[in-house]
């Protein structure tokens, strides 16, 4: 192209160049240069991202296999708990035949080196002890605290490490209660020694460059791979014990006992609270990924040079062509013809004259569109912003509880809220137009009006807050009023904000209350029985018209007397010390029966019942006092008296022995059948003494049933009780006793009259069938155990294949499998520790099942929260089980689909009881809730026909599936097994809804 300068051509001087200028090969090095720093950089990001993912992954492993030595303690120490609660319900503990349950006892295999048997009393006895056998009996030592705790609580514990005072080593124990009649009687430990924990520890096949240590509750050390006998009973690093009481499980850099720099890795577990902490040394971590990062690095390198060799060579070629462009820009500045030559850059053939062109116009329009879009993104943004504000004022407005009304200095209304509407019942015409007086009205002609109120309150001349009137609705019904008054004033206008409560229901209240206090007092004045307000002093305060009938006296009489006056004189002692119990609060209320004198004179019998009142500072105000006439109850103990005669005869025509001993005088006397019974000759006269009853009772029974009876003559009532007799000729035979003490009216035992049976032949049927119960109680609870430990073995193979597993589908089949067999352990654990050994507490069990599974799917540390909402129904074996794998299915999908991207939130867990037996089981989550195409894609899952199976298994009523602020599944079932009605149709395919596992 030819350009042609019409006129005097410029002068034209030479080019000059900058001394920081750059020719195009270096600008296209520095291009170059751009496209692979960055590059480099993410490199560089990704390296240290793969170190850090690398280290995260060894750290999991490492963290994994803290978990594996922990399980593997636990199943240890929850096989040795399972046979202490095997031998604590041997049948020789229950009678307390001790030699013959050592005898069982060592006659048991011995379940790992190192393991004694002590059976404790309350008393610190050592009643067996398989180490020192029968040598401490006769000693009493401090019970250790594990053995105090079951005592206390009556449920097992697992020791921390202690010297045993025996041995005088350093073990661990199980303790398990003996409870055979359900107190806790005995204390049976399993003593572990040391030897046994390094035993466990050495079978795990640990790296030899870990230091792995176990931890009891204290944080002090049990067993270590490292020098055992150095370090054992030792306490942990001061970092290791900090952080194990702050979270179950963690990775933190610490250094070993020996002061060596390592990262310790430590898991506890929620059973026994011991922690397994692995040491391992930073290097011995690192080691392989800075290889792997070596190398990375190296191809980087190698990658940024290649880059800048390609980068000399493509900008030689794209030079010559810029650098052809010189010639025709100097000829154009000239005026002379412009000649191009040939480029090979097509681009240089258009930049002579479009360049300046298109920047010149470019750089113009992009000025004024970004001024206009300035301009208009601020005005779009001052419209929203008066928008929201008028949108919160109105919302305000209308949200308001109360009924809001805005009134002109007119008194008509301007604008009123949707409540207004409802108080007033304007609900299908408007309030607008109305007046205030329309609508509210004073209480009597006497007072102002509502307009007038207005008027004072916006002149200022009023100080009331609130203003009580007449509220009119549209329909001409009134109702009380509460009127609040605020004035509000605007650019050419002033209202009134005119705020409105219906306070019906506090007038119906305040009525209610008032109602409540006259019936109140209507019923203190016709009680059936008297009652009596008396002063500190004793003096009457006030009292109803039945203590006026049962004293003869009118109530002013008796206001301001000393109720002690009245008392016989012999009654007064006995009155003043129920009188002093009660201020001493050793009775919250006592009764006793005294004796009044009437009006005219005569005694009156009357049972008396106090109760001291307090203030609100606790300061004892007066008594409050019931009296009732028992005259008649004395004319009937009389004829009880009567009656007792004739029941002695027919209670020796049942053959029942009657006694009775005169506890004033000590004299015992019995009837035909007692001496029959005990097979004594009759005296003359016929009063036994005690020693000659005492004579014919079995040694071993005689200072129990003794102790039993001065029980009951010290604490009042009566006793029951069996205990064996020897006859002349050596027969022992079972008793049966049932005996009652008498008192006098002050309290004092009279007499103790008793029957005695023999019950030999029933006690022996009894015992008979006692002992094959146990029996089977026993082989049950073993039973349990056994099917426990079975599956919590395949829990750990399952595990165990799992890790030698690629990521991937059967790894994750392991896995879940593994979760449901932990499930279904954990139901069979509940059983043999529970009382029924037929059925399981829901709630325990659910919250230790959630544990697990959170322990499991590390939901702490992902910021998972549990809500658990268990009623605490009992479940039977057949339910417990479907339940607990639905509930481990819907708990892990929730775990595993329900929060992704690190997301947090909460799983709860709800199941109550709805009528009758049917349960609602309820388990949701607040995350991503169901996928849009759950219906195409879950169809086939293993965890949905599990779902569907156990729902169906359980004979649920219901089976659901929906989406609330996150997914929600609700089946409901019958708690004793029984079926409901089948699923409908339209529920059955709610089933192909729900998210796959």
């Amino acid at each position: 192209m030819n350009f042609f300068h019409r006129g005097r051509p410029p002068t034209v001087s030479s080019p000059q160049y900058s001394h920081h200028s750059l020719n195009f090969r270096q600008w296209s090095a520095l291009l170059i240069s751009a496209c692979v720093l960055p590059a480099t950089i993410a490199a560089t990001v990704l390296i240290l991202s793969l170190y850090y993912q690398g280290r995260e992954s060894i750290e999991a492993a490492t963290l994994h296999a803290a978990r594996a030595l922990m399980l593997a303690i636990d199943n240890e120490l929850s096989r040795v708990e399972g046979v202490a609660f095997a031998l604590a319900t041997s049948p020789s503990l229950a009678s307390g035949d001790l030699t013959s349950f050592a005898k069982q006892a060592s006659s048991l295999p011995r379940y790992g080196p190192g393991t004694n048997l002590v059976l404790w009393d309350k008393n610190g006895h050592q009643l067996l002890n398989t180490v020192a056998h029968d040598a401490t009996a006769a000693r009493a030592f401090q019970l250790p605290d594990a053995v105090r705790q079951v005592f206390e609580t009556g449920r097992p514990t697992i020791s921390d490490l202690y010297t045993g005072p025996v041995t005088g080593r350093r073990l661990i124990s199980v303790d398990v209660p003996v409870s055979p009649d359900g107190q806790v009687k005995y204390v049976l430990s399993s003593q572990i020694f040391g030897e046994q924990l390094q035993e466990i520890l050495a079978r795990q096949n640990i790296p030899q460059t870990w230091v792995v240590g176990v931890l009891d509750s204290r944080g002090i050390v049990v067993a270590r791979t490292r020098d055992p006998r150095r370090f054992v009973g030792t306490p942990g690093t001061t970092r290791i014990r900090a952080r194990i009481a702050q979270t179950n499980e963690g990775i933190i850099p610490d250094r070993t006992l020996e002061g060596i720099p390592a990262v310790a890795i430590f898991s506890t577990s929620p059973t026994s609270h011991w922690t397994v902490v692995i040491g391992v040394h930073r290097s011995a971590l690192d080691a392989s990924l800075w290889r792997a990062i070596a190398w990375l690095a190296f191809g980087v390198l190698l990658l940024f040079a290649s880059g800048l060799g390609m980068a000399k060579l493509i900008g030689t070629r794209i030079a010559a062509s810029v650098h052809g462009l010189v010639a025709p820009a100097i000829a154009l500045g000239e005026g002379r013809p412009v000649t191009l030559p040939t480029f090979r850059l097509r681009e240089a053939d258009e930049v002579g004259q479009a360049m300046l062109i298109a920047s010149e116009l470019l750089l113009r329009r992009t000025m004024e569109r970004d001024a206009a879009a300035r301009a208009e993104y601020e005005l779009r943004e001052a419209k929203q912003e008066v928008e929201r504000s008028e949108a919160f004022l109105r919302g305000v407005f209308e949200e308001s509880p109360d009924a809001v009304l805005l009134v002109a200095t007119d008194g008509a209304v301007v604008r009123a809220n949707s409540e207004a509407e409802h108080v007033f019942g304007h609900l299908h015409g408007p309030l607008t137009g109305l007046t205030i007086d329309n609508v509210l009205q004073p209480l009597s002609v006497h007072e102002r009006s509502a307009r007038e109120i207005l008027a004072e309150e916006v002149a200022g001349r009023q100080r009331r807050e609130r203003f009580t009137l007449l509220g009119r609705r549209a329909d001409g019904k009134t109702f009380p009023a509460d009127m609040m008054v605020s004035a509000l004033s605007g650019k050419g206008h002033r209202l009134t904000i005119v705020t409105v409560r219906d306070v019906s229901d506090r007038e119906r209240k305040e009525a209610a209350l008032k109602e409540s206090e006259h019936r109140f007092r209507s019923t203190f004045e016709h009680a059936p029985i008297g009652i009596a307000t008396v002063s500190l002093e004793g003096k009457f305060i006030d009292c109803n018209r039945a203590v006026n009938e049962i004293l003869g006296y009118d109530q002013d009489t008796l206001r301001g007397l000393d109720a002690t006056e009245l008392i016989h004189a012999e009654d007064l002692t006995l009155e003043r010390t129920q009188c002093v119990r009660l201020l001493r609060d050793d009775d919250r209320v006592n009764q006793t029966a005294l004796r009044f004198r009437h009006s005219d004179g005569h005694a009156v019998p009357v049972l008396m019942t106090r109760a001291l009142l307090r203030d609100d500072q606790g300061q004892a105000s007066h008594f409050i006092v019931q009296l009732q006439d028992i005259s008649e109850r004395k004319r009937t103990e009389q004829e009880l008296v009567t009656l007792n005669e004739r029941l002695e005869l027919a209670t020796r025509a049942g053959g029942i022995a009657v006694w009775d001993w005169n506890l004033v005088e000590e004299e015992l006397v019995w009837d035909d059948h007692m001496y029959a019974l005990y097979k004594v000759a009759l005296p003359s006269p016929r009063v036994t003494s005690v020693a000659t009853w005492a004579a014919c009772v079995h040694p071993e029974d005689l200072e129990r049933v003794e102790r039993e009876g001065r029980q009951a003559i010290e604490q009042g009532g009566g006793f029951a009780t069996n205990f064996r007799i020897v006859w002349p000729d050596g027969e022992i035979r079972q008793i049966r006793a049932h005996a009652l003490v008498s008192r006098s009216p002050s309290g004092v035992a009279l007499h103790m009259t008793g029957v005695n049976m023999d019950v030999t032949d029933a006690t022996e049927k009894e015992a008979a069938i006692t002992t094959a119960l146990l029996e089977k109680e026993t082989l049950l609870k073993e039973l349990y155990h056994r099917v426990k430990n079975n599956l919590q073995m395949i829990m750990s193979l399952f595990n165990l294949q799992a890790r030698t597993l690629p990521p991937g589908i059967a790894r994750t089949a392991l896995t879940e499998g593994a979760s449901r067999v932990q499930a279904m352990a954990l139901v069979h654990e509940k059983l043999y520790q529970s009382g029924k050994l037929s059925s399981i507490m829901l709630d325990t069990y659910v919250k230790d099942l959630c544990a697990q599974l959170g322990v499991t799917a590390s939901a702490s540390t992902r910021g998972i929260e549990f809500r658990i909402e268990v009623e605490p129904i009992q479940i039977g074996l057949d339910t417990a089980v479907p339940v607990g794998l639905l509930l481990n299915e819907l708990i892990s999908n929730s775990l595993k689909h329900a929060f992704p991207d690190d997301r947090k939130g909460h799983i709860l867990v709800h199941i109550g009881t709805l009528d009758g037996d049917t349960v609602e089981l309820r388990v949701s989550d607040d995350g991503v809730g169901f996928p849009d195409d759950v219906d195409r894609t879950s169809s086939r899952t293993l965890g949905l026909k599990l779902v569907a199976a156990l729902s169906s298994q359980l004979g649920g009523g219901s089976y659901t599936r929906e989406n609330r602020d996150g997914a929600c599944v609700t089946v409901t079932f019958r708690a004793d097994g029984s079926k409901s009605p089948q699923l409908s149709q339209d529920r059955r395919k709610d089933h192909v809804g729900q998210r796959e596992h």
